[in-house]
């Protein structure tokens, strides 16, 4: 976090993001996925951080479809 007085935190790293966008699997399901990574350099290198998100939907119809957004 930010330290105690301070306004903002500055890293240098290495920023990775990956991901697919609107997988349709069958007529009927859809899938997009993201993931990043981040390295910082100045403390902790070769310490990985990561976040993922998955979105799933599914159309029962024309009008009505589930959304379910999933994250860490």
């Amino acid at each position: 976090g930010v330290d105690t007085g301070k306004r903002a935190r500055h890293e240098l790293g290495t920023f990775l993001s990956l991901g697919i966008d609107q997988l349709q699997i069958g007529k009927k399901f859809t899938i997009s996925t993201q993931t990043l990574f981040f390295t910082n350099y100045l403390e902790n290198f070769g310490k990985i951080d990561m976040a993922s998100t998955v979105n799933l939907q599914f159309n029962f119809s024309k009008w009505l479809s589930l959304f379910r957004h999933l994250s860490n």
